[in-house]
């Protein structure tokens, strides 16, 4: 059994023929510990020795000949990614569950298992297989957390431009279902059938004792003794918004989802039940460190396959910004970010406007106003960068169609983080700044925390 914990993350993705266009569109909130910063990180296509080895977070395992390109979001001292994109457009999630199979020994991490299942798959259906081989003959285990000890094992949601998977794990044991129009994953085990397994799922629980007639292999391998409430609750409300879905669901509903507060908003003082966008509060340590929405379009070029929607922090006080993962890179800002509150990230220039929100929850709709004309303008200049990246396609001049998109890249990187930094700034004098004494005082604990750090390293 594992550390518990009650916050992690939300995940979620929709198929046609729910979506625009025949779009397959995962999202993703990776909730982390406060102060943790998250950083996004873009590895170019490798070639490898035969023979080599690689060192993941915690163990060394053999390397394969080739791995893909791919961008994903990290927490800053982590080998893996939280979530993440290749150069084929297959795209993963993690979440934390906790089920009966130990996982304290150090082995393969989630985190690790993305980036792997990223690096080494050309479609969504490897990548399930190259998780599930991993984890057959390596493991899961060791702390997921960089200062205290926190254990867990791993769901997933797999999507490529084709469908998608959910992916649910145990130990060395896994289960993988294909989603069916939308699918949503919330911290907990969901699968009951499959249409995937590793060998001898259903012989091992009932040696333990674990499996009954009536349940399968969620049932058989949550762990009983963890409370579900407050996973249980994001989850029923991610599957609550996916079930008013009509046909032609597309990114700005797939966003939506991400900056979602059920009915309420911003923590005005303890909030026990987390929303899918999270926030700290006094009883509640864990906040969104990112965002992310992938649209990914079948029969498109390879360059244009897959746009990447990607925010800084909680997506409901960000922005998303569009970033590609075949041959258009990211700007080097963007990587930066460590345990210290450092000016130079663009992580902690979102994280410390957030924190002045989180004082005044009422001056949050002043902040999200700035952002939504923002966001606007982002799509509309995305939709219309990859139509010239197209005709420079069309027109056999590769080079181009990728200075096309790098130029977006870079533009909304830049403008995004600059809107963030003027609203830092001017936020305290605006009349709707009016901080909570209860939210004040837990954040300056927080910042408290990070500054020393800072000095001390």
């Amino acid at each position: 059994m594992t550390t518990d914990s009650p916050f992690s993350c939300d995940t979620s993705v929709v198929v046609p023929p729910l979506t625009a266009n025949g779009d397959v569109i995962f999202a993703k909130n990776s909730d982390r510990s406060v102060n943790e910063s998250q950083p996004l990180r873009h590895f170019p296509r490798q070639t490898h020795a035969p023979g080599s080895r690689l060192q993941t977070q915690y163990i060394e395992i053999p390397q394969v000949e080739t791995t893909w390109e791919a961008i994903g979001s990290a927490p800053y001292w982590l080998w893996g990614f939280e979530i993440g994109v290749n150069e084929w457009g297959v795209t993963i999630g993690n979440e934390a569950v906790h089920t009966r199979e130990p996982s304290h020994e150090q082995a393969l991490i989630g985190m690790d298992l993305v980036r792997l299942g990223l690096e080494r798959a050309q479609t969504a259906g490897e990548a399930v297989q190259v998780i599930g081989s991993l984890l057959e003959e390596f493991g899961q285990g060791g702390s997921c957390e960089a200062n205290f000890f926190r254990t867990y094992q791993n769901s997933f949601i797999i999507a490529d431009a084709t469908g998608a998977w959910i992916l649910e794990t145990a130990g060395h044991r896994w289960v993988a279902t294909r989603v069916r129009e939308r699918g949503a994953i919330s911290n907990l085990l969901t699968i009951d059938t499959w249409d995937s397994a590793s060998a001898g799922v259903r012989e091992h629980a009932e040696a333990q004792g674990w499996w009954n007639a009536e349940g399968g292999f969620a049932a058989a391998y949550q762990d009983p003794d963890v409370d579900l409430t407050t996973r249980t609750c994001r989850l029923e409300r991610a599957r609550e918004i996916q079930g008013a879905y009509r046909p032609g669901v597309d990114v700005p509903e797939m966003m939506a989802i991400l900056r979602d507060h059920d009915d309420g908003d911003l923590p005005t003082g303890a909030q026990p039940l987390p929303s899918i966008c999270m926030h700290a509060n006094p009883v509640f340590d864990g906040e969104t460190a990112a965002g992310m929405v992938v649209s990914m379009r079948p029969d498109r070029p390879k360059l244009l396959a897959t746009t990447i929607w990607t925010a800084f922090g909680s997506p409901c006080l960000s922005v998303f910004r569009p970033v590609y993962p075949y041959l258009v890179g990211l700007p080097d800002s963007v990587s930066v970010g460590d345990a210290q509150l450092d000016p130079a990230s663009p992580w902690w220039v979102f994280e410390r406007l957030q924190r002045l929100v989180a004082r005044a929850p009422e001056s949050a709709p002043w902040v999200r106003e700035a952002f939504a004309t923002l966001q606007n303008e982002f799509v509309a200049e995305a939709a219309a960068a990859e139509l010239r990246a197209s005709d420079y396609l069309a027109a056999g001049n590769e080079t181009e169609a990728i200075a096309t998109l790098r130029l977006l890249v870079d533009s909304t990187t830049e403008r995004a983080i600059a809107l963030a930094a003027e609203l830092t700034v001017v936020l305290p004098n605006q009349s709707v700044y009016r901080p909570i004494p209860e939210m004040a005082a837990f954040w300056d604990e927080r910042d408290a925390a990070v500054l020393a750090s800072s000095i001390a390293s």
